[in-house]
């Protein structure tokens, strides 16, 4: 029997950090606003940004204590 076990561990991004390039490598299970701010992003496995949240309509991406929040 194979057993296989998640660790779930998340970094955030610095509210300082510039506007996110979804080509860049990142790290895995980090979380940030997108380039476009209008979404929340999460770091794959693979080191790839990819869209975690829609921040909907006239909401848009911003850092509360250091976590990404739409509002």
């Amino acid at each position: 029997m194979i057993v296989y076990t998640t660790f779930l561990s998340a970094t955030y991004a610095s509210p300082v950090a510039s506007v996110l390039d979804e080509r860049q490598a990142c790290v895995p299970g980090t979380y940030s606003c997108s380039g476009d701010i209008v979404d929340i992003v999460v770091c794959d496995h693979g080191g790839r940004w990819i869209t975690a949240a829609l921040c909907g309509p006239n909401s848009f991406c911003h850092f509360i204590n250091g976590i990404p929040f739409c509002s």
